[in-house]
Formats: C-alpha cells, sequence, structure tokens
C-alpha cells in the first residue's frame, strides 16, 4: 500500500513540475514574440543629428553656386525692341499681320545677312493685347544686331504704312470699281441682244451671260462695301494720323538668357532636394540597422 501511495505522489509530482516548465517556456516564447512585434525606436545621436543638418545645407549652397557660376558657360542671349502705335480705328488687326509679313521681313534679314529661318525664330513682333501698339522684339547674342533688326524692321514698316495709307487705297478701290461697272455694262447689253434671238445656241450663251452678270453684280457690291470703309479709314487717319514710334529701339540692359539668379535658385532648390534625399535615406538606414540589432538580440535571448 505504501509502495502504491508513494507511487502517486510521484506521478503528481511530476506532473507539476512539468506543467510549472511548460507555463515558464510558453512565457519565454510570448516575451520573445512581444519584443520582435516592438520596433525600437531610432535616436540619432548628436553627431548624427549634426550630419543630417549638414548635409541638405551643404548641398544646397553647392548647388545655388553651381548654378549661378554655370549660367556663365551660355552665350548670353539679349533682346531688343521697338514699339509702333496706330491710331487707327480699322487697320491695327490687319497691321499685326503686316508687321510678320515675309515682304516686310525678307529684305531686313537679307540686308543683315541673317538666314530667314534663324530670323524668323529670333523676332517676336505683333499687336500688344487690348492695346494700338505693335511691338517687335528680337532676340541675340548679337547686342547691335539684335538692335539693328528692330531699328529696321520698325523703319521700313513705318514707310510702308506711309506709303499704303487708305487715300492710296481708296484710288485702288475705285478704279477696280469703274472697270467692273463697265464690264457690267457690256455684259447687260450683250443679254439684251441675246434675248432676242431664239435660237438653241443663244439661249445657251445667254444662260452663261447672265452667270457673269451675277458675278459682275456681287463683285461691284463687295467693292461699294470697301470703299465705303475705306471712306471711314480716311475719316480715322485724318483724326488720328499715321502710326508713330512711341518706343525708340533699345536693348534690355539685362540679358533675357542666361539669368545667373534664376540659375542659382534652380541649382540651390535642386541641391536642398537632394540633400534631404541623402539624409533621409541614411536616417532609414541606421533606423533599419536597430530594428535588426534588436530583432536578433530577442531571437538569441541577448538582452
Amino acid at each position: 500500500m505504501r509502495t502504491m501511495e508513494s507511487g502517486r505522489l510521484g506521478s503528481q509530482q511530476q506532473a507539476q513540475n512539468a506543467g510549472s516548465e511548460a507555463a515558464v517556456g510558453n512565457q519565454g516564447v510570448a516575451t520573445g514574440f512581444t519584443s520582435l512585434a516592438t520596433r525600437p525606436v531610432y535616436r540619432p545621436t548628436r553627431q548624427h543629428l549634426t550630419a543630417f543638418l549638414l548635409i541638405p545645407i551643404v548641398l544646397t549652397l553647392v548647388g545655388g553656386q553651381a548654378g549661378f557660376f554655370g549660367a556663365f558657360l551660355f552665350d548670353a542671349q539679349w533682346l531688343a525692341r521697338a514699339e509702333v502705335q496706330y491710331r487707327g480705328t480699322a487697320w491695327t488687326e490687319t497691321q499685326d499681320v503686316a508687321i510678320q509679313s515675309r515682304s516686310l521681313v525678307a529684305p531686313v534679314a537679307a540686308d543683315l545677312g541673317v538666314p530667314i529661318k534663324e530670323f524668323g525664330e529670333h523676332l517676336d513682333a505683333g499687336l500688344v493685347p487690348g492695346t494700338q501698339i505693335l511691338r517687335v522684339d528680337y532676340v541675340d547674342d548679337d547686342e547691335a544686331l539684335a538692335l539693328s533688326v528692330v531699328s529696321e524692321l520698325s523703319s521700313r514698316y513705318l514707310r510702308q504704312a506711309a506709303e499704303r495709307t487708305p487715300q492710296s487705297i481708296r484710288e485702288i478701290v475705285a478704279a477696280e470699281l469703274d472697270e467692273v461697272e463697265v464690264q457690267l455694262a457690256a455684259a447687260e447689253q450683250k443679254l439684251v441682244v441675246l434675248a432676242r434671238r431664239d435660237t438653241e445656241a443663244a439661249r445657251v450663251e445667254q444662260s452663261s451671260n447672265q452667270a457673269l452678270i451675277n458675278s459682275l453684280r456681287a463683285r461691284k457690291n463687295d467693292l461699294e462695301t470697301r470703299l465705303l470703309e475705306n471712306e471711314l479709314m480716311v475719316l480715322g487717319e485724318e483724326t488720328n494720323g499715321l502710326p508713330v514710334l512711341v518706343t525708340e529701339p533699345f536693348v534690355f540692359e539685362e540679358q533675357v538668357f542666361p539669368r545667373p539668379k534664376i540659375f542659382g535658385a534652380v541649382g540651390a532648390a535642386g541641391g536642398l532636394l537632394l540633400g534631404l534625399a541623402i539624409a533621409g535615406l541614411i536616417w532609414n538606414r541606421n533606423a533599419w540597422r536597430v530594428a535588426r540589432e534588436s530583432t536578433r538580440r530577442a531571437v538569441t535571448g541577448q538582452r
């Protein structure tokens, strides 16, 4: 009996010991997983913080200086300008086209020895929106050439405008109208003659002549309208006068390209972004190293 009782007590004691060991093991595993799940916070040292601040600052300064001084590697481009005011009421839009016309631009380009394609790329001429100012701009690395272009172009335009005044246009339109009226009268007279003939050929010719008359009448109406508009132009010219040069040709004191200040600002902004990106990468790398070291210690039980 005593032997059997001693056996039962031993078994119970072993079971209790096993349960205690299992509980301790489970607690250790739970503690290990808790350590793995909790990511440690990266706390940089004072030296690291100083480095994180200096990297963007240094790269910003370097980028700004590189951009500023790098601008001087490009050829300077200068802008020359002249402005003409047309003081009429009905001609402004047409002159916006006229000042860029090939007939006006080509002779200037030829006189100054500039290829017409290059000349057109560097020229910006046209009406200033909402005004009666015609602006002539030309950009070139040669200040003297740019000034010569706007001077010659504005001078030729003024001479051309003086030659093609509404008064001279009125004479041309009136002469054309007289010619159309003569042709129309002849065609109407011929139609009367053809109407007296009762033949197939006469009827065909009569139909063709009637089409000519309709065309001449439409042309006459168009010319009469243009002549009336021209009379209004003449009144406007007498009131306001011919186009005048309101801004003498000049070259801007500051080059339009490159601009060292803008290049410097762009370089500084690029350096700042690069510095922030590098500092961010270093920060993430250090934080990853700390997390990896903490994980290794948690797994191996070294705390």
